[in-house]
């Protein structure tokens, strides 16, 4: 796994975005204590709406080739299934449909089941298969158990914050937990092992601080609205349209809609008190994750590809990582609204 570079980027979140008359940010401190409070109040001043504006010529470009290449790939199928591949991840969309326009017809079959198979991996978020009775090695055991509750942090709880150069669904997240499931059963010496353990929490951990610290600083929005009021206007209306969306498809559990309806009113609760500094983009992650548009890929493929489909919707909303997603996104909007009764 790259070890990405943080602290140019800590230090442009920190000084870009604070007045030099504020109060000296303590990203550490800042970072601590919202583990603790799980806050959804945020720093941002007025001005700092003036820094960012997001440029949307790297999505246009990458939906142009999209398209073009779609209009080249000559099977009906492989077009379907690399379209629903889109939702997930839109550069291996792209990659696809690039092999689609040089595959022959003898070809075609074989490469349909690799799309298929890519589709259905994509949509799958890997376990955490670590049985801690097998780590026999103490070092190893107490990196494992500091690493697996700072995962937890991440995937339960980081990724629902808004990520502006996400390139794949649930990338970081299923990317850190196969690399922890490999290293952990590995044949390495024991040392080594326990060190990799260790530099993937540290990664993980300034991973996460970053994405709290844009949200704590950072105007950056999906909308590139200039204030903090239109920005929590426009996420509740994006957590609305995406959840009745949710709602309204018969392949989402039941059980399921009953807490989303529940989520929904609290969030609208929380919406209106409008509480000064109250930031919604904190549940941004969650709604984009799940909210896919099925409908949006059009009622031909729908009934072409209705298997499919139902087979993908299955394995998301009714695994475990959804559930608990969805429970824990609850218990903070609950938490935050008993807060400002």
């Amino acid at each position: 796994m790259k070890k990405e570079k943080f602290i140019p980027i800590f230090a442009f979140i920190l000084f870009g975005f604070v007045p030099m008359n504020a109060e000296k940010p303590n990203p550490v401190k800042e970072y601590e204590d919202f583990l603790v409070t799980k806050s959804i109040l945020t720093k941002i001043k007025k001005d700092s709406y003036s820094h960012f504006q997001n440029d949307p010529s790297e999505n246009n470009d990458l939906e142009k080739d999209i398209e073009y290449y779609l209009a080249k790939c000559k099977y009906k199928k492989i077009k379907n299934l690399t379209r629903i591949l889109k939702l997930f991840s839109p550069v291996d969309s792209l990659l696809f449909l690039k092999q689609c326009s040089e595959t022959k017809k003898e070809e075609a079959s074989s490469f349909e089941s690799t799309v298929k198979q890519k589709l259905f991996e994509l949509s799958r978020f890997p376990k955490l298969e670590i049985i801690e009775t097998e780590l026999a090695d103490k070092e190893v055991l107490s990196s494992f158990s500091e690493l697996k509750r700072i995962w937890e942090d991440r995937v339960y709880l980081f990724s629902n914050f808004y990520s502006p150069h996400s390139l794949a669904w649930l990338g970081y997240e299923k990317e850190i937990t196969e690399e922890i499931n490999r290293i952990a059963y590995s044949d390495l010496p024991v040392h080594r092992k326990a060190n990799q353990l260790n530099r993937i929490k540290e990664d993980t951990i300034q991973a996460n601080k970053k994405l709290y610290l844009m949200f704590l600083y950072s105007a950056e929005n999906p909308w590139n609205k200039t204030s903090l009021s239109d920005e929590n206007r426009e996420s509740f209306t994006f957590y609305r349209e995406r959840s009745e969306k949710l709602l309204s498809d018969p392949d989402f559990p039941t059980d399921a809609k009953a807490k989303l309806e529940e989520l929904l009113n609290c969030l609208k609760n929380i919406n209106e008190v409008g509480k000064e500094n109250m930031r919604l983009l904190f549940f941004y992650g969650f709604f984009y994750d799940y909210g896919m548009d099925w409908n949006n890929l059009g009622a031909e493929l729908l009934k072409e590809e209705k298997s499919v489909l139902s087979y993908l919707k299955k394995t998301i909303y009714q695994s475990h990582h959804f559930e608990k997603r969805l429970h824990q996104i609850g218990k903070t909007c609950k938490e935050t609204e008993f807060e400002h009764e």
